[in-house]
């Protein structure tokens, strides 16, 4: 599988037709059928619709599967090309959660640069899972995520604890304190944050009834909660910078389990770099209501 067959496929999604998509990358018609036809034989199914006299073109069913995953082997080889040029230049990789993305890179970036003028640093926005294996397979010097395995192969710094706060709309009829066995789980707005709030949520929420939404990554949370009895259990980090006004928060009689943030990073660890990251990342984190600094 070629990135020319994947790029000639994605054109021809993208404009619709073989000759529009020739034209939008500055190829001739032939190739484009060409690197469809190939990718095709490779893959065993046809990707395209092909009639005549129909001018826009039509995904099967193993076409329309296989876009997502076009886009991503497209996204990974333009990484890639970015990591290879920048092969010869000093650069520090750090990735981050995209729930903390907006708040921390900007403090880890200027402590980084006041001490490393001769050194990039790189800035990697994925979910928790992703950075893990992204750092496990040395794609990472560092990043900050709320997810861990057991391996030898990195090193897992616990940096800080936060709670799980329970959220409403401001118009809810909540009271101040809410029993967890008097929620309607039907009602639920569910984010999946960690594997440990998740057996939490199923634990003591159970599994018979299903939440109003369930969201497996990490979205705009807010826009969701279009009931006046929606609820959701919601970091307090994520809470504080991301519901604005119309929101309020109650107590739970349960303490759902906390979030905790960890900094993973490669073994052998790129010093001094990666002790640049600690004091931003404390100082972010002992500013912020409900949250416990572990180191």
């Amino acid at each position: 599988m070629k990135i020319q067959e994947i790029n000639s496929f994605l054109a021809v999604c993208k404009y619709g037709s073989f000759t529009k998509a020739a034209e939008k990358i500055y190829t001739t018609q032939p190739t484009i059928s060409w690197h469809i036809s190939s990718l095709e034989k490779e893959l065993g199914m046809p990707l395209i619709v092909r009639r005549k006299g129909i001018h826009q073109i039509a995904l099967t069913k193993a076409g329309e599967a296989f876009l997502p995953q076009a886009k991503k082997w497209a996204e990974l080889w333009r990484e890639t090309e970015i990591l290879l040029s920048q092969s010869d230049i000093n650069t520090y990789h750090f990735g981050c959660v995209p729930s903390l993305i907006d708040d921390i890179f900007p403090l880890v970036w200027q402590n980084f640069h006041r001490q490393f003028e001769d050194c990039a640093l790189e800035e990697i926005n994925r979910t928790s899972f992703e950075l893990f294996e992204l750092t496990e397979n040395g794609n990472l010097d560092a990043a900050l995520t709320c997810i861990t395995y057991p391996t030898s192969r990195i090193h897992i710094l616990p940096l800080a604890s936060e709670r799980l706060l329970f959220v409403c709309r401001e118009d809810a009829d909540y009271g101040d304190a809410v029993k967890l066995s008097d929620l309607d789980v039907t009602k639920e707005i569910r984010c999946v944050w960690t594997n440990e709030t998740d057996a939490w949520e199923r634990h003591y929420l159970g599994n018979l009834q299903k939440p109003l939404l369930q969201l497996s990554a990490i979205q705009n949370a807010p826009v969701y909660f279009t009931g006046p009895q929606s609820w959701g259990l919601v970091p307090a980090t994520y809470y504080i910078h991301k519901f604005r006004e119309g929101f309020r928060t109650c107590e739970l009689d349960i303490e759902p389990a906390q979030r905790v943030f960890y900094l993973i990073s490669n073994y052998p660890q790129r010093e001094p770099y990666y002790t640049s990251l600690l004091d931003p990342l404390a100082d972010f984190f002992s500013l912020q209501e409900h949250v416990k600094v572990l180191i």
